[in-house]
């Protein structure tokens, strides 16, 4: 009995060898899973998760590369093995690498890989591992090994789940589009508070949808609400350097609430227009991308609250 995707070399597992492969993979999952628990869910757990794995998997060069969502592309987090230089050099283009499954690359198939190592690392090369990590099927991290355990370089089917399922599982990188929304009540809140401090606060309703769909479209490896709350993070730092008391909220229906102290109705409407020119600048050329509609609204007004000046919101 043989298993024909699973390989040392060019060389066939035996049944013997296949069955010293799944006490090797349960145990170091075992260890792995316990070791595990002991890293706080955080922004930060990548690295710490990483060196667990390398330690439980015996990987003795290897890299763990996660999606910026700026650049599309793949970039080191945390690596065992390699020489300074290798790791400045290991960024991956996403676009190249959008892989389905773990795939192992040998000999010839190593000179694609030249650019992304130092020239004395590179000459030692004989292998490569790479296991992709997918959430929502867009592929957001990579493990690379190129030395370690004979066994990690016959694949078996279930090998991702081994490691990337710590990072899936704690939704580090992915968002569901959730987190950074605030409701109606929080709105009206912040929107007493500007109005008891300043009188009067002059309010504007960005419209993200169509931009949301692009994002969707132009990057289909990337959260399209990651990157459209980078864009907000931005358009933020933008309003509040001119508008000190300003706020810039994320609401449901990928819809962006500006409040600030009030302006002419006339200032208001120019400084929006000119705040989404530049947020959609951040996505492409501006006759791409598409425009950002908005609203905009004096309060007080008879004690209107945001969802009655602006009931297009669908609030939960």
């Amino acid at each position: 009995m043989t298993d024909r995707n699973s390989q040392f070399g060019g060389g066939l597992l035996s049944a013997a060898e296949l069955k010293k492969r799944e006490v090797f993979f349960k145990k170091a999952d075992s260890s792995f899973n316990n070791s595990v628990q002991a890293v706080p869910k955080t922004i930060d757990a990548p690295a710490p998760l990483f060196d667990r794995f390398i330690e439980s998997f015996r990987v003795e060069k290897g890299a763990l590369l996660l999606l910026d969502q700026d650049t599309t592309s793949l970039v080191h987090v945390a690596s065992c093995g390699y020489d300074v230089t290798t790791i400045r050099r290991l960024r991956f283009p996403l676009h190249d690498y959008d892989l389905e499954r773990p795939q192992v690359y040998r000999t010839s198939q190593l000179t694609q890989f030249r650019p992304y190592f130092s020239i004395r690392e590179f000459s030692m090369l004989d292998r490569i591992l790479l296991i992709p990590g997918r959430v929502k099927a867009a592929l957001f991290a990579l493990i690379l090994i190129t030395e370690g355990d004979d066994y990690l370089f016959t694949v078996p089917p279930s090998f991702p789940s081994h490691f990337l399922k710590g990072i899936e599982d704690s939704s580090f990188f992915f968002s569901d589009g959730e987190e950074h929304i605030h409701s109606h009540e929080e709105a009206n809140d912040i929107v007493t508070a500007l109005t008891e401090k300043h009188e009067s606060v002059s309010v504007a309703l960005i419209e993200c949808s169509q931009l949301l769909e692009f994002l969707k479209e132009r990057n289909e490896n990337a959260d399209p609400f990651a990157l459209l709350h980078r864009g907000v993070t931005f358009t933020r730092g933008q309003l509040t350097e001119s508008f000190p008391d300003s706020q810039v909220m994320e609401l449901a229906e990928a819809h962006i609430l500006v409040l600030m102290p009030s302006i002419a109705q006339q200032r208001l409407g120019t400084v929006i227009h000119q705040a989404t020119i530049a947020l959609r600048s951040r996505f492409g050329p501006l006759r791409e991308v598409p425009p950002l509609p908005f609203s905009t609204a004096q309060l007080p007004d008879d004690g209107l609250s945001v969802r009655e000046l602006f009931p297009e919101i669908d609030q939960k």
